[in-house]
């Protein structure tokens, strides 16, 4: 019905409302709502806090704890998670729907539209998010826990800088 500091519409069949600021706007906007069915009407306001942080760091992860390693069996589907870190430090879920995700290793894990990650064969893939020119990375091991290495167990001794289009190598170690 009203709004301030942006325009808002309805998606997903009444059930979600999506924001989108005015130009400029920062602070916090406001989408007043009124439900009608028949039996009455209720009114409901929703406060949305806008800010013009900058993303500094996108930061990617599974719940691949739930099997008792960062290891997921083959055949598994399992979400993407994304969160992004701010310049005023402030840190929230990234929708998946916003950023370009990829799979370096696409015959171990390949990707939907939607985020969710398909565990294809035994190895590790190297997952990619990208926000403009934020990039975050996540290795993912597919197979039996016991048997393929921990890709948590890898120890960075280096910084990497890889160009987009470029022949690369990366050798790991674990103890």
């Amino acid at each position: 019905e009203n709004t301030v500091g942006g325009t808002a519409t309805l998606g997903g069949g009444g059930r979600s409302i999506r924001f989108v600021p005015s130009v400029g706007f920062t602070g916090t906007g406001r989408v007043d709502l009124t439900a009608i069915d028949s039996g009455g009407s209720a009114a409901l306001s929703v406060d949305v806090d806008v800010s013009d942080a900058s993303l500094t760091d996108l930061s990617l992860s599974v719940d691949a704890d739930s099997f008792g390693a960062a290891v997921i069996p083959v055949g598994t589907v399992i979400p993407l998670a994304i969160e992004g870190k701010f310049d005023d430090d402030n840190t929230i879920e990234i929708p998946t729907a916003i950023t370009t995700i990829e799979s370096l290793d696409p015959d171990v894990i390949s990707i939907d539209e939607a985020g969710f990650l398909f565990a294809v064969r035994e190895g590790i893939a190297t997952i990619v998010a990208r926000r403009g020119n934020v990039v975050g990375v996540l290795a993912v091991g597919v197979g039996d826990a016991n048997e393929l290495l921990d890709p948590r167990e890898l120890q960075v001794v280096g910084t990497i800088l890889l160009l987009l289009g470029a022949e690369r190598s990366i050798w790991a170690a674990s103890d």
